[in-house]
């Protein structure tokens, strides 16, 4: 009888009617392989235990048989709130109790003098009676076994018990699946197979060694291989983009003027060394005869900007129109600025373009770029929205690039005859890494800051220790400085700090009061433009020198005389949003600046090793390297991972050293006529564009 297919779609599988695989296409999962590759995100090792009093206060899950001899249901006084209490026996005849909150159905799966099997970790309750929380409830269906267990997301709404049986049913296709690579390259790198590293991520085998087994659980041959088949792809993809750039026909920006200098002069402060260095390679790749594409990296405040205004300018002194996009209105309308500032000398006609303008005025942008009146238009997704055209479009520059999806840069890009292409993020990359995502472009490096400019202290401290903070926060504001608390949540459920971390709006009301004196505002997301707008006018006017906020100040926001950042929740936030958010303050280079990183106790040790960590390293590339290293795993930068597993981009990530093996590998499949194949089948297995022709848009 043939195996299952394992690209069919998941209704093939037992148990997966058209209502649940209608919710599961929602979250991406839409064939069987997609079930496949939903890794999990944890595994447990559950142990059998004898008795209760035997292993109460002992870390990891155990499983035990006992009989229950009553079942309680309390309302506690918090509205909406409940209990369960399930007094136990085991079989020694100990005593013991379960407790359940919230889950009042519970109740009704046990009997009064009735067996059953519950996982859970036992700990001392009340009177020192041995106690499970929450624990899974089981048939008594033959002896208790050691085990481990995948811990699987919960998607669409449907729970992590119920995800686990469609990934076990899916299981069951993995004789039909084709493995991507060819058995040359997994025999020379000495990698598994592609079905035979599924079925171990699944379905793990334990020996009886519980800490080795931890060690080992993300650290194994099976994540290599993940990790190698992604890489593959990505480079391969981006080397096809790569060479399909060089066959194209690039707008030739060749400035008057020798080299850099005449650009230069229009720069408001001598560049630094590394300013120079990467202006130089950008406009080395605007005159070269294939559109250029290029990362442009560097830390808070290594003044990019400032070098992407000078590649605009060498753009628009040959003759062509330059586009550059940001993620938010607060961003553009600060490059506008910042821009014309540097420009408006040069004799540069710039014209915002956000959501928000319309009407006449947007008439008249429209107008003025599809005339080739308009040098410079900066904007938002509104520069790729229908009705927008370019005379002479020639360079195309995107800022914080990740927030952007792919589509959103390539419609910018086709906006004009392969125009010349500028990224440029903020958030400093691992240099293995970011050749890793970004393949297929060349990379520039700002890793030198302007001088004068002095690092931010930056302290971790505690909820005990708020009213020294707020205290501390008086006195600068009384001495003249400016000052951001940044929330991770705007709303919440009532109390202020609910399981998202504190919320700006839970928090204001106090902090409007007791710092009324210094003028107080507020911006967050849901806020209308012109209202946020308004507040940062505002604050850097100085009629307000506190402003709350979430973190639509992360990037662009430019006050230089704010001297103070207080983060609360901090845990809540990514060390790269961290750093960038302490980037907001001491820009001025003028009073010493501080941020403090508000721990809410939400995220145990490790936070508070992550707020450590930052508050340790001063210079953004080791902050990156220090992320990687604690994280060690997750979403990197907004990167989209391919289907619906988990963990992948974690895996490239870990192993970040695979890298010259995957590039070596990549070349010899190229030379054997094999790597257009391997890319395909990729693609196919992944629900991705790696192997796809794309097009030649950058990606």
């Amino acid at each position: 009888m043939p195996s299952p297919d394992p690209y069919a779609p998941v209704e093939s599988l037992k148990g997966i009617g058209p209502a649940t695989a209608a919710r599961l296409a929602g979250a991406g999962i839409v064939r069987v392989t997609d079930l496949l590759l939903l890794l999990p995100t944890r595994y447990e090792c559950v142990r059998p235990a004898a008795s209760l009093a035997a292993v109460t206060g002992r870390e990891g899950l155990r499983a035990i048989d006992v009989t229950v001899r009553k079942v309680v249901r309390r309302w506690l006084r918090r509205r909406g709130r409940s209990m369960v209490v399930a007094e136990l026996e085991d079989a020694g005849g100990g005593a013991g109790r379960a407790v359940w909150f919230n889950q009042r159905w519970v109740a009704d799966r046990l009997e009064p003098g009735s067996r059953v099997r519950l996982t859970g970790t036992v700990r001392e309750g009340k009177g020192g009676v041995p106690e499970l929380l929450n624990p899974r409830i089981g048939p008594v269906d033959g002896p208790v076994e050691a085990a481990v267990r995948p811990v699987y997301p919960s998607v669409a709404g449907f729970p992590a018990g119920r995800v686990r049986r469609m990934v076990e049913a899916a299981l069951e296709t993995l004789p039909g699946l084709p493995d991507p690579l060819p058995d040359s390259v997994r025999r020379g790198e000495g990698l598994p197979g592609l079905a035979e590293t599924l079925e171990a991520l699944h379905r793990p085998l334990w020996e009886g060694d519980e800490a080795a087994f931890r060690l080992t659980a993300g650290t194994t041959s099976w994540q290599r291989r993940l990790a190698f088949d992604t890489m593959l792809a990505m480079t391969g993809a981006a080397a096809r983009r790569r060479a399909a750039r060089s066959r194209m026909t690039a707008p030739a920006c060749v400035p008057a003027g020798t080299g850099t200098s005449g650009l230069e002069q229009f720069a408001p402060f001598p560049l630094t060394g590394a300013q120079r260095r990467a202006l130089e390679e950008i406009v080395a790749g605007l005159a070269g005869p294939a559109p250029m594409a290029r990362l442009l990296q560097g830390d808070v405040g290594s003044g990019k900007t400032v070098v992407a205004a000078l590649a605009a300018l060498a753009a628009i002194r040959s003759g062509f129109q330059v586009a550059f996009m940001a993620p938010t209105e607060i961003l553009a309308s600060q490059h506008a600025v910042s821009l014309g500032r540097y420009l408006d000398a040069a004799g540069v006609t710039l014209r915002l373009l956000t959501g928000s303008v319309s009407g006449r005025e947007r008439d008249a942008v429209l107008s003025g770029l599809a005339g080739g009146a308009v040098d410079l238009v900066v904007g938002t997704h509104a520069l790729v929205q229908e009705g927008v055209g370019f005379a002479r479009l020639g360079l195309a520059i995107v800022d914080e690039q990740h927030r952007f999806g792919v589509l959103q840069r390539r419609a910018l890009w086709s906006k004009g005859d392969s125009p010349h292409l500028l990224v440029m993020t903020a958030t400093p990359i691992p240099r293995s890494l970011a050749l890793t995502l970004y393949g297929d472009l060349d990379l520039s490096v700002i890793d030198e800051l302007p001088p004068g400019r002095r690092p931010v202290r930056t302290f971790v401290r505690d909820d005990a220790a708020r009213e020294r903070v707020l205290t501390f926060l008086e006195r600068e504001l009384a001495e003249g400085g400016k000052a951001f608390i940044v929330f991770p949540r705007i709303g919440d459920d009532g109390d202020g700090n609910g399981a998202g971390g504190m919320a700006l709006e839970a928090a204001a009301p106090a902090l409007r009061r007791r710092f009324a004196r210094f003028g107080v505002a507020a911006v967050h997301g849901r806020m209308p433009a012109e209202d946020r707008a308004a507040a940062l006018d505002a604050f850097r006017a100085g009629s307000v020198r506190l402003l709350l906020a979430t973190t639509v100040v992360e990037v662009g926001v430019d006050v230089p005389d704010a001297t103070v950042m207080v983060i609360e929740s901090a845990e809540r936030f990514g060390l790269g949003q961290l750093h960038q958010l302490r980037g907001r303050v001491g820009r001025g280079g003028g009073r010493r600046a501080w941020c403090i990183l508000v721990a809410g106790g939400g995220g145990g040790r490790g936070s508070l090793e992550r707020l450590e960590a930052l508050a340790s390293c001063r210079d953004g590339f080791e902050v990156a390297e220090r992320d990687l290293e604690l994280r060690g795993a997750g979403d990197f930068d907004g990167v989209r991972q391919w289907g619906a597993g988990a963990g992948r981009h974690g895996s490239l990530l870990r192993y970040g050293s695979l890298l010259p093996r995957v590039v070596a590998a990549s070349r010899r499949l190229a030379g054997s006529g094999e790597l257009e194949a391997v890319l395909a089948a990729l693609a196919r297995l992944h629900g991705g564009e790696c192997g796809s022709d794309s097009g030649t848009a950058p990606d």
